[in-house]
Order: structure tokens, then C-alpha cells, then sequence
């Protein structure tokens, strides 16, 4: 529904069927279940054709399930996102709030209940023809409903500044702090990341930005950590039709039970849109978590099929696998998910 030039306001909806064999992720004693999504929302959409646009989306997801029907939840979800654009110029605006009822990979054995917070600010001036300052404010908050689990937020303040190479390729230099307020079990921290890379095109089929770095984590009661920091995303397009993609990230995060961790996380991906209607998607994740006492392994692969019916309509269809190592007992699962899903957009 047209409400301007270069804006629209529309209906979304989408229905998903799952068949979860260990909704609770747990070693022993697993529990299976079919579990129903319907999600109604709107989107607005606007400067679709001008240097600022943006939408906004607010969802609410009904989540049943056919036999725990003591986890059935309504769950609200909210999106906004505008940039700014001058060619010499930008700014980007985003914030959002999700509530969430699902399993937690860091703390498995139960569905946990909770609520994501964030929003932020990142600008980028040029200074020169071939130099530009990019400077951000963001933040994250992740409230647990149980007070069992750790509530945690951080606020970073990402600085870079990006020096062409090449008309299509940046070299970088940047610095990121963050601070980060746990609430409940764990400790506060702050964290330093200064890093070089570099952004855009290194070659015709190759695509993306890289960050490497030294990366430190000082907290209350414990003694600094340092690791090598990374932060990478590229795509390739091996084809017309195929494109793949790999992420890889080396950091410090928060665990739901307060721990301080070392995150280590390998991300690749593949997609082919072998015809204008179908396309084919693969994605495989390495996990490594580093707890003060042990290492946590986690694996997860998902292959998935998507049908465009028309531009209102698409069908969804995919199945993930997900296991976790752990010299932890209980924290050993492995898990099978079949999805079955429509969507309309209106």
C-alpha cells in the first residue's frame, strides 16, 4: 500500500511447523515436540528513492507448542532502521526490541526466557578524497527473565578511519572500547580493540571487510585477558547463480550464567538461485567457547530450500543440526530441527 512517492506501509505475516527432537537441548532424557509459529506484523518503508530512508516493523510471533503447551508464549518484536546518504556522507540509525522463548546453546537443559535490547548510532565523514573517519555509539542488552541467569548490557564506541588503496578497496585503522554491566552472577568489564584491515573489493568476485587485532578484557577480581582479535566477513561469487560466504570472529562475550568467555566462531555459507523461484542455501557454524574452567565445542549445520510463488508469497523448507561437546555431562546435546514455513508480504 502506497502512502507517498517513496513510501509504503505493508501487511506481513508468516506461519512456520517445526519438528524438534530435543527441544530443551538436553544429554539425557530428551523431549520431542511439533511446535506452530504465526506471526502477523507490519512494515513501513520509506525514501526508497531518496538519500534518507529507512523502515520500521513491529511483529508479534504466537508460539505454540503440540504437547508442552506450558511453553506456549506471545512474543513481540519491534525494528527500525534509517540511513543517511550524500555520497561524501552517511549516517545509520538503527534499534530494536525482541522477546524471546527458546533453548540457550550456552546454558542447555530448559526453554529461557528472554528480552534483546539495542540501538545505535554510526556516522562516517569524509576528510579527504581518499580518507574517511567513521565513529559509533551501540548498544546491546540481553535481560533474563530467571534471575538464576545473568543480565548483562555494553556499550562500545567503535572508531575507524578507512585510507584508499584502491578505487574499489580501503586499508583501515581502528580502535573499539566497550563496557559491559552484568547484572546477578559474573562481573563487570571493559574491553579494548585496536585493529587494522581493510573493506570492499579485493578482487572482482571477492567482497567484504576484515579486521584483525589485539583484543583485551579487564574485569573485577581477574586478571587481564588478551587474545587475538578478529572480526571478517567475506563473500564470493563463484557464479551467476552461486555466491558463498565466510565469517569468522575471535572475541570476548558474556554467558548466561555470568561467565566471561572467549568466543572463537567460523561461519560458512552457500547460496544458488538456480532459477528465479528457487534457490538453494547451506550453512555450516563452528563454535568454540572458552569458560574460566573448560572449552565448549558447538557445531551447527543447516541446509534449506526457498520457492518465490510471486512477490506476495514465498515457502520456506530447511533442516539444522546442532551438537555441543563438553567435558560438562549436561551440556552435551545433540539436536534435529525440520522447518516447514509461508510467508506474505502484502
Amino acid at each position: 500500500m502506497a502512502v507517498g512517492d517513496n513510501a509504503e506501509l505493508l501487511l506481513t505475516a508468516s506461519a512456520n511447523v517445526s519438528y524438534d527432537d530435543n527441544i530443551y537441548l538436553r544429554h539425557t532424557g530428551v523431549t520431542r515436540d511439533t511446535i506452530w509459529n504465526f506471526i502477523p506484523g507490519v512494515q513501513f518503508v520509506f525514501g526508497q528513492k531518496a538519500a534518507t530512508n529507512g523502515q520500521f516493523s513491529l511483529q508479534e510471533d504466537f508460539l505454540k507448542y503440540s504437547s508442552n503447551s506450558k511453553q506456549d508464549a506471545n512474543l513481540a518484536n519491534a525494528n527500525f532502521k534509517s540511513n543517511y546518504s550524500d555520497g561524501k556522507s552517511k549516517l545509520n540509525l538503527s534499534a530494536g526490541y525482541q522477546q524471546l522463548s527458546q533453548n540457550d546453546t550456552s546454558v542447555p537443559g530448559a526453554i529461557v526466557d528472554r528480552d534483546l535490547t539495542n540501538g545505535g548510532v554510526t556516522g562516517e565523514v569524509a576528510l579527504s578524497d581518499k580518507t574517511t573517519v567513521s565513529l559509533g555509539a551501540l548498544y546491546d542488552k540481553t535481560h533474563y527473565k530467571l534471575s538464576s541467569y545473568s543480565t548483562w548490557s555494553d556499550t562500545s564506541v567503535p572508531l575507524d578511519a578507512y585510507f584508499e588503496v584502491s578505487p574499489k578497496l580501503e586499508a583501515s585503522l581502528g580502535y573499539r572500547y566497550r563496557d559491559t554491566s552484568v547484572t546477578g552472577p559474573g562481573s563487570d568489564s571493559k574491553d579494548h580493540f585496536l585493529n587494522i584491515g581493510a573493506r570492499g573489493e579485493f578482487s572482482p568476485l571477492l567482497t567484504g571487510q576484515v579486521r584483525i587485532g589485539y583484543s583485551t578484557r579487564s574485569s573485577a577480581g581477574a586478571a587481564r585477558q588478551n587474545l587475538l582479535g578478529v572480526q571478517s566477513n567475506l563473500d564470493y561469487s563463484a557464479s551467476q547463480k552461486t555466491s558463498l560466504h565466510l565469517g569468522i570472529d575471535n572475541g570476548f562475550g558474556n554467558a548466561a550464567n555470568g561467565s566471561n568467555t572467549k568466543n572463537r566462531s567460523i561461519t560458512l555459507g552457500a547460496v544458488n538461485q538456480f532459477s528465479d523461484q528457487w534457490a538453494l542455501n547451506l550453512n555450516l557454524t563452528s563454535l568454540a567457547v572458552a569458560y574460566p574452567t573448560r572449552t565448549d565445542n558447538y557445531l551447527e549445520g543447516a541446509v534449506g530450500a526457498s520457492f518465490v510463488y510471486n512477490t506476495h508469497l514465498n515457502f520456506t523448507a530447511s533442516y539444522t543440526y546442532r551438537q555441543n561437546g563438553s567435558v560438562l555431562s549436561g551440556n552435551k546435546f545433540t539436536n534435529n530441527v525440520f522447518n516447514f514455513g509461508a510467508s506474505i508480504r502484502y
